[in-house]
């Protein structure tokens, strides 16, 4: 069907597309832990986080799991 697409065109489109990354719970347990305390901002969490388990979490995630 989509045999007129095939070439670069297709796989610029499916080449862009890249699955969720997956964290251990025990990061996203101590993110939420220390979002709720209420005194670090997501991007001071995301340093916490680095420190804690050199993974890198943008500050988005940390706001997408609160």
């Amino acid at each position: 069907m989509i045999g007129h697409l095939e070439g670069a065109y297709v796989h610029q489109i499916l080449g862009s597309i890249k699955m969720p990354k997956q964290f251990p719970p025990e990061i996203k347990e101590r993110a939420l832990g220390l979002y709720i305390k209420g005194d670090k901002s997501a991007r001071e969490i995301a340093e916490i986080l680095w420190d804690d388990f050199t993974i890198e979490v943008k500050p988005s995630t940390i706001y997408l799991w609160a």
